[in-house]
């Protein structure tokens, strides 16, 4: 499975949705070792959502995504509690949720491809999950100021795409982002 698309994965999922409920199980197997991608696409959804922006959601938020990068520096797939990976989505939830996904999908795989090879694989990859994880702790900050979490929400999807295709040019999209939100942290303290 791990060459291939997104939407071969989302396909599948939808082929596990015809069969019964999904759970987060049938997910992360579905993505393989490249199950960090869809959670830190979802986190960074969270963070560009007025979501991120509730009293104390940055903190959690933050935490979980510096809990995942750490993990990602030891593991190829993350560790989730049983209970959670228990969890299911009802199968029409599932089929809608894949085919409003898929045209979007459709088109950031237009541009994705396996390019930049080195920014992939490990030392980078390991520099870019301390990166994420760092990332995770600077949102604590970051949430404090308004819009301050759009561009680490921005790196969050990027890095997550890069993770999924093997594309070291979104990888590095995705650290300029991160960096830039960052760098506006920081002015912005002084």
């Amino acid at each position: 499975m791990a060459k291939k698309k997104l939407c071969d994965v989302l396909e599948h999922l939808k082929e596990l949705a015809n069969k019964g409920d999904v759970s987060l199980d049938d997910v992360l197997k579905s993505f393989g070792t490249r199950a960090y991608a869809p959670l830190y696409f979802i986190f960074g959804l969270v963070l560009l959502s007025p979501i991120g922006a509730l009293p104390g959601a940055t903190a959690v938020f933050g935490t979980l995504i510096a809990l995942l990068a750490a993990q990602s520096l030891f593991t190829d797939s993350p560790w989730v509690p049983k209970t959670l990976r228990k969890r299911h989505a009802k199968s029409a939830t599932m089929k809608r949720w894949v085919d409003r996904c898929i045209p979007y999908v459709k088109k950031a795989e237009r541009y994705a491809k396996p390019r930049w090879s080195w920014c992939v694989k490990p030392p980078f990859s390991y520099i870019s999950s301390f990166f994420i994880f760092v990332l995770g702790i600077s949102t604590y900050g970051l949430g404090l100021i308004p819009g301050g979490l759009i561009l680490p929400g921005l790196a969050l999807i990027f890095l997550a795409l890069a993770l999924f295709h093997h594309d070291g040019v979104w990888m590095m999209t995705g650290l300029v982002f991160g960096l830039s939100g960052m760098a506006v942290g920081l002015i912005s303290a002084l």
